[in-house]
């Protein structure tokens, strides 16, 4: 079986990843992007995956993730699995196609997929997908806001992918689109609040564990802390949480944060 796991960047996607693939069951990649291109034709899905991993600054696969030589394991990593993906599909690539090319890649695991916060504006593509579990994440737009804004002032600043979300209303409108999609699609997602999870995460991660069909004892449920909930009250300025409730007020308090 294969997995997803998406929702706004910040909102506690890299935890559940983390959460998940330290479940000896389960095995998820780190914005391997694998998804993203499904149905496209075999030699531009290559292309596609190639061209990213030699970007991608964090390992795909967590085992080499402080390996000074980062970039060239994920060359390595992209191209063992695109070799394995080219004996089961020659033309467009399919979502069986990668469950057969990941279960080579990690023979041990039941579950293999890949966590990319943007595979939520992806939905309606995975929707048609009968083997394929989709986890969502959500967490208030304040903490998401002020989260998002430290990254941009910082480790992001140089991103060309952050022009139009590196202020509070370009982050708080990406946010409501997001919850907008997971609202649309919920009969069909497995949705986990993040304040649940690092509050009450033994429950949380039970519940996930039924969805998935697996043992939730696997899960380290010690690993969330609470102590990130309400950090925006620190981390943005009057102005900027002025812009994000004026944009995301309404759809917050249908969710319970205001």
């Amino acid at each position: 079986m294969l997995l997803i796991i998406g929702g706004h960047p910040r909102s506690g996607t890299t935890l559940l990843y983390h959460l998940c693939d330290n479940h000896p069951d389960i095995a998820v990649t780190l914005e391997f992007k694998n998804f993203q291109f499904v149905g496209q034709p075999y030699l531009e899905y290559s292309r596609n995956m190639i061209k990213y991993g030699m970007k991608k600054e964090e390992a795909f696969d967590s085992s080499y993730q402080w390996n000074k030589y980062k970039k060239l394991r994920n060359l390595v990593f992209a191209t063992r699995y695109l070799l394995i993906l080219r004996r089961y599909c020659r033309k467009r690539i399919s979502f069986e196609a990668i469950e057969m090319a990941l279960k080579r890649m990690y023979p041990q695991s039941i579950i293999m997929g890949d966590k990319y916060p943007d595979y939520i504006f992806m939905t309606e593509k995975f929707l048609k997908a009968d083997r394929l579990y989709r986890v969502v994440i959500y967490r208030d737009c304040r903490d998401v806001t002020s989260s998002f804004l430290r990254q941009v002032r910082t480790e992001w600043k140089d991103l060309p992918w952050i022009n139009g979300v590196n202020t509070a209303k370009g982050i708080a409108e990406k946010w409501v689109r997001a919850i907008e999609v997971m609202g649309l699609h919920a009969d069909k997602l497995h949705i986990i609040r993040y304040e649940n999870l690092v509050q009450q995460p033994k429950q949380t991660m039970e519940r996930l564990g039924e969805y998935l069909g697996i043992d939730p004892s696997g899960f380290r449920v010690r690993m969330p802390k609470a102590g990130s909930i309400s950090k925006y009250k620190q981390g943005l300025t009057e102005e900027e949480l002025a812009d994000v409730m004026e944009i995301a007020g309404p759809t917050m308090a249908r969710l319970g944060y205001a």
